[in-house]
């Protein structure tokens, strides 16, 4: 047990529904980029986004959480029931927030020949009004905490090179023993803390493991307790995971399949 104490309150994971199919017609596909530890300077995950809690009065965001959101589809977001459901005081859902928005040459009013010529597309920051909360049923009526809400934005986002994170599999990547992998999976997210100014934000990535379940739950806050089974949480090395910060496996096929969402780890 001594090589855990390091990170003496490991983050809950919340381990997503395993049956649904990756739609790999339109989602994150790269088979050639696999990101080294630490900062990221290429443009990429552009589907990572946060969620805004505006205040009611002023309109100015919410001073220090600032939860993390993973674009699924080109209308919908992904986020912890938790975030969605339980706004501050005195605040309301404001936007999801995409800091690296690639525009297509139809938003940016330049031609392919343009851009073949040296033309640049800077992306740009997206903000998405949110028009629905859609709380899972498990959450609205049972309060389990480990749990999904999907936000539907406003609009349909228009550029084609906005390409959502894939769903995943039953079955990831498969260790030569047939087993799933433990230790092949990547965690994401903003360095700062509290995102604020999107133009300037980069994100981090962290290689992450699986461990056994029952380390989680030995030092899991009571307060974060449900009576339901604890099968779809997932425990993972690291500290200091923000909410709605997600876990993702490179399949062999190339694509960027979501595997977790941390759940109230700071907020």
């Amino acid at each position: 047990m001594a090589r855990y104490t390091t990170c003496v309150a490991i983050p809950l994971i919340l381990a997503l529904a395993a049956m649904v199919r990756c739609q790999f017609f339109s989602c994150h596909d790269d088979p050639g980029f696999e990101p080294d530890e630490g900062p990221m300077t290429d443009l990429q995950f552009t589907w990572l986004g946060a969620l805004q809690y505006i205040h009611v009065k002023n309109g100015t965001p919410h001073y220090f959480r600032v939860p993390r959101v993973v674009m699924i589809s080109r209308q919908f977001s992904l986020a912890t029931a938790a975030d969605a459901a339980q706004v501050p005081d005195g605040y309301a859902l404001g936007n999801v927030v995409f800091g690296d928005y690639e525009r297509d040459e139809l938003e940016c009013k330049v031609s392919i020949e343009q851009l073949a010529a040296g033309a640049e597309c800077e992306p740009a920051v997206l903000l998405m009004p949110i028009a629905d909360v859609l709380l899972h049923p498990e959450y609205k009526h049972f309060r389990v905490r480990h749990s999904l809400a999907l936000l539907k934005m406003i609009t349909t986002i228009k550029s084609d090179y906005m390409l959502p994170v894939c769903l995943p599999f039953k079955n990831f990547i498969l260790e030569k023993s047939g087993k799933q992998t433990k230790n092949k999976f990547y965690h994401l997210d903003f360095i700062s803390d509290v995102p604020r100014d999107f133009v300037e934000e980069d994100k981090e990535v962290t290689r992450v493991m699986l461990l056994p379940r029952e380390l989680c739950f030995l030092y899991d806050d009571p307060v974060n307790g449900t009576r339901k089974l604890k099968s779809r949480v997932a425990c993972t090395t690291g500290c200091g995971f923000h909410s709605g910060a997600p876990t993702l496996v490179h399949e062999h096929t190339g694509h960027w399949s979501l595997v977790a969402l941390s759940q109230g780890a700071i907020v």
